[in-house]
């Protein structure tokens, strides 16, 4: 079992959803899902951990990702979290909208 270290933590789930995997989250988890393929990671709300445990499928996963960096230098991976970061603001953004929206109704 592989631990994904936060720091690279959205590179990796930006990555996952690039490569046709349909990220949700549920409760605890979050969940990824590819074909009849199915990965967790266990997670706790508001607690931002330094590692995050992976199961089998993530963990190989994780050790292509990490090939892929290695191959691709770190642009890789700023890349990644560039675009991982750019959709978190415009969520915010669009939630900020529909908040005016309503008050405005």
């Amino acid at each position: 079992m592989a631990k994904l270290a936060n720091c690279v933590s959205g590179a990796f789930l930006e990555w996952l959803e690039r490569g046709g995997h349909k990220l949700t989250v549920k409760k605890h988890l979050m969940i990824a899902v590819k074909g009849d393929k199915r990965g967790v990671i266990p997670f706790e709300h508001n607690k931002i951990k330094e590692f995050y445990e992976l199961d089998e499928y993530l963990s190989e996963r994780y050790e292509l990702f990490l090939k892929q960096w290695l191959n691709n230098g770190k642009g890789f991976v700023y890349e990644l979290q560039g675009a991982i970061a750019g959709k978190f603001f415009r969520a915010q953004h669009q939630n900020k909208l529909m908040k005016l929206a309503k008050v405005a109704a």
